[in-house]
């Protein structure tokens, strides 16, 4: 193996280990292809029996040289430090160039580092428990972190905010915006994903955002309506809301793919427990 010194390292920790069912256990552990593995993968790699793999990943994780991430996957501590500077090195990244945002989603940061989801669930779950890492409205971020909002894209979402805020349950749609700020459609829709994850917007359906504040004084018009009549048709909220079909409906679906209600038909009752 002349082309891959790389190897002689690891034949030589496999030589050591060969005799001893621990360090063959952690060896394993440290070479694992997903960089993580279940107790079924370990005791097929270092070929020892299920019955006494228990013990052996107790003693390691006292040592410590190995590390549960729950779920049945277990981690080299070297390996999972590792991993966990690499995710530190992602979110910092993407803090330096998007710093209007609350920071990325799991989704982004698996996509940036290359861990798999069970792995990467496991390493942001660690480290949202020691404080490394914050998750705000399904984002993570840098303890420290606060979104910024300046120059020209704080000045079109102060403006897009506002014509929202002020057609409460008449909102205006992209093109709309776009007309009335002189913004072109693709920074009206990204300053909309930014007011969406600031919790200043919801987008109801497809190209349809409403204020926060617009939304949550629909659902107290709602939850008021139907404590007192039981249920409602679809077709007397646009009259509660005084607003059109055009938004009215979309706004009850909405309602429904929260938890707030429970359909029949088209008419609509209050789940018996509605989520906050």
């Amino acid at each position: 193996k002349r082309h891959r010194p790389e190897l002689e390292p690891m034949l030589s920790q496999l030589a050591a280990a060969v005799d001893s069912d621990q360090r063959r256990l952690e060896y394993y552990l440290r070479h694992a292809p997903g960089l993580a593995a279940t107790e079924a993968e370990l005791a097929t790699a270092a070929k020892i029996p299920r019955g006494r793999l228990p013990g052996l990943l107790a003693e390691l994780e006292a040592c410590p040289k190995a590390v549960s991430l729950g779920g049945g996957l277990y981690m080299h501590p070297e390996v999972l430090e590792a991993a966990q500077q690499r995710i530190l090195g992602a979110v910092r990244q993407f803090h330096e160039q998007s710093p209007e945002s609350a920071g990325p989603t799991a989704e982004q940061l698996r996509q940036a580092t290359g861990l798999e989801r069970p792995v990467l669930a496991g390493v942001l779950g660690r480290m949202k428990a020691q404080g490394d890492l914050v998750e705000r409205s399904q984002r993570l971020a840098l303890p420290g972190h606060q979104p910024r909002l300046e120059g020209p894209l704080g000045q079109l979402a102060s403006e897009v905010e506002s014509r929202l805020r002020h057609q409460p349950f008449h909102p205006p749609g992209l093109e709309e915006l776009a007309a009335a700020t002189g913004a072109s459609a693709e920074a009206v829709r990204r300053v909309l994903a930014i007011l969406g994850e600031h919790q200043r917007a919801v987008a109801v359906a497809e190209g349809l955002w409403f204020h926060a504040d617009a939304v949550a004084r629909a659902r107290e018009i709602l939850i008021e309506y139907l404590r007192r009549e039981g249920r409602l048709e679809s077709v007397q909220f646009k009259y509660l809301l005084d607003t059109t079909r055009k938004y009215a409906l979309p706004l009850l679906d909405y309602f429904d793919r929260v938890g707030l209600l429970r359909r029949l038909g088209n008419t609509r009752f209050l789940r018996d427990n509605p989520r906050p």
